[in-house]
């Protein structure tokens, strides 16, 4: 789910910006042999169902609160396909994000040692430090 916008973006051209972007990379995996075509076919049509599902959404919402919207909105979400079938591996099948690797190929002792050794991260929350300098300016 969205909850962010940007200076430069409201979350309806970050959402339309990365549905398009998924729709390049699903192009680029499938030319590339990284998926099959059947596979690229069906991300394409999840993600030209997913616009179409928002678009027809905004257009319902844009309707001034009232009955017809509200009937409008009971008929929309009694839709075949329902509504979830666009919000489940939208831009990628969901096998594409498993690790490629078995875990017998992983080097146990290495993440090991790493997570009983690790340092303290030399990221600091900028928002901190600055309240830092203003008390120590007092």
């Amino acid at each position: 789910m969205l909850n962010y916008e940007t200076q430069w973006m409201d979350r309806d051209a970050i959402v339309y910006s990365t549905y398009e972007a998924g729709k390049r990379l699903n192009r680029l995996k499938a030319r590339y042999g990284l998926i099959d075509p059947k596979a690229a076919d069906a991300v394409e049509a999840r993600i030209e169902g997913a616009v179409r599902m928002m678009k027809e959404i905004d257009r319902i919402m844009a309707i001034p609160e009232g009955g017809e919207r509200e009937r409008l909105l009971d008929l929309f979400f009694e839709k075949d396909p329902p509504v979830d079938t666009y919000s489940l591996s939208t831009v990628c099948e969901k096998r594409e994000l498993e690790w490629p690797t078995r875990f017998i190929r992983m080097n146990i002792f290495k993440i090991v040692k790493t997570i009983l050794t690790r340092r303290q991260s030399n990221v600091r929350d900028p928002s901190s430090a600055a309240s830092a300098k203003d008390s120590a300016r007092r």
